[in-house]
């Protein structure tokens, strides 16, 4: 599988308001980021979210946030991996091979 990974990806770049949902909804999700988003090379079809949760993640607004972010991507069947402090760029690397099946990533 031939991918890309896309930076810092506002939540309205990958998806669009679900008819019938609440009134404003979609407009305060709209405002929220992705760190990195996770694509197919080709099609640019999203495959999964990476979020970076340091500590800034901690107040309680920010994991509020992040709930809420999380459940859209759940809503929409995508997932979202979340890395705390001290993570590598193999763990990245480990759990999306792991979620994907595969070499899917080559240098």
């Amino acid at each position: 599988m031939d991918l890309r990974i896309l930076p810092k990806v506002g939540l309205n770049d990958i998806f669009v308001e679900k008819l019938g949902a609440k009134a404003g909804q979609y407009a305060r999700y709209a405002q929220m980021h992705l760190d990195y988003l996770v694509v197919r090379r080709q099609t640019y079809r999203p495959v999964a979210g990476i979020e970076l949760s340091g500590s800034s993640h901690e107040p309680d607004r920010q994991r509020m946030r992040d709930t809420k972010k999380d459940g859209v991507f759940r809503a929409a069947g995508l997932p979202l991996l979340r890395f705390g402090n001290g993570f590598r760029d193999a763990d990245i690397r480990q759990q999306l091979q792991a979620m994907l099946g595969g070499q899917w990533l080559t240098r």
